[in-house]
């Protein structure tokens, strides 16, 4: 009965644990890509046009920095998951 006990509370923390872990406040990676595309086909326009881009290019390379710190997130967290289902 106790070992029942032990092994139901082992299940129930680590639902616990993976829902913590899975609860981000990231922004999802396909809105980040809409985003980089609707600016690629915006600094095409610019370019053409000769104007000013700078400020595109600084949300562009924004963007991509924060693309590459959810997907590294996102790697930590599923990392702690699977060392805390082989707990």
């Amino acid at each position: 009965m106790a070992l029942g006990k032990r092994d139901s509370m082992n299940d129930a923390l680590q639902r616990n644990v993976e829902a913590v872990l899975s609860g981000t406040d990231d922004v999802p990676i396909d809105e980040i890509d809409a985003r980089l595309e609707e600016l690629q086909k915006e600094l095409l326009k610019v370019a053409n046009a000769k104007g000013n881009y700078d400020s595109i290019v600084d949300e562009i390379y924004s963007l991509r920095e924060t693309k590459q710190n959810v997907q590294v997130a996102g790697a930590e967290r599923e990392g702690m998951k699977k060392r805390i289902s082989e707990i």
